[in-house]
């Protein structure tokens, strides 16, 4: 029975030690997570946030971040970008922006199926400006709300600013971003899942297509009611050719 137990606790020690520290995790995370802000059309600071490098040359923030920003600039440290808005997912509150010549290195994506409650996680992101804060704490709840894709509720603590910033489990890999607090008490956090970063391109991609569809359809209705009984848009045309001249071909 003595062996049993040193053999499991040697086991659960070995693994312990596998997890890289929170320090070592800080370090690898903090050149892939930088301040978001933006001007208005008269060059004032209008809003930040932060945003988490998922990509060569692409960041994910809050869509809440850039509301009403005319330019938007991504910073760590005295190094500044401009940043161009490539996809915006308003519905889920997930910003996708494109950065040239810019090599910060990217996260590694986890999977929020896999975010259990009780697991420790990190928050990484520049409240108030102050830049590359990071606080530790769990995941105390998963929240569906109307029956959607569940939010991770966290205890690792953060606060304004910090929208856009990255919530990482213990190997330092993004399981989500984190997005708001609510109001009504302290250590009550939440963050969007990394799967929203993930499927952000195909469902704007989806979201144009359905938008090409739409403005055919009415294309199509508008023809039909301007000229009755002529082909519908997208139909397709036979065309045949006789040259008399030459053989009747």
């Amino acid at each position: 029975m003595r062996a049993f137990t040193l053999v499991v606790l040697a086991a659960f020690q070995a693994a312990a030690w596998a997890q890289p520290s929170a320090e070592k995790v800080f370090e690898t995370l903090a050149p892939s997570v930088w301040y978001v802000w933006g001007i208005d059309s008269g060059e004032r600071r209008v809003s930040q946030g932060s945003g988490v490098v998922v990509g060569p040359g692409k960041v994910v923030t809050n869509c809440h971040v850039l509301s009403k920003v005319r330019h938007i600039y991504v910073q760590r440290e005295n190094v500044i970008y401009i940043a161009r808005l490539e996809h915006a997912d308003a519905e889920r509150d997930v910003c996708q922006l494109d950065i040239k010549n810019f090599t910060a290195p990217a996260v590694t994506l986890g999977n929020a199926r896999d975010v259990k409650v009780g697991q420790k996680v990190y928050a990484l992101g520049n409240p108030q400006g102050l830049e590359s804060t990071f606080s530790e704490g769990m995941v105390s709840a998963l929240r569906s709300p109307d029956g959607k894709e569940p939010l991770i509720q966290t205890s690792a603590p953060f606060s304004q600013g910090s929208s856009g910033g990255g919530l990482f489990d213990v190997e330092g890999r993004l399981v989500g971003i984190t997005t708001f607090i609510h109001r009504g008490g302290g250590n009550l956090n939440f963050a969007v899942p990394v799967d929203w970063v993930r499927e952000i391109g195909d469902r704007i991609q989806a979201a144009e297509e359905r938008k090409k569809q739409q403005l055919a359809a009415r294309a199509t209705a508008g023809a039909v009611a301007l000229a009755p009984g002529m082909p519908a848009a997208g139909s397709s045309w036979q065309y045949r050719y006789s040259d008399r001249a030459f053989g009747g071909r």
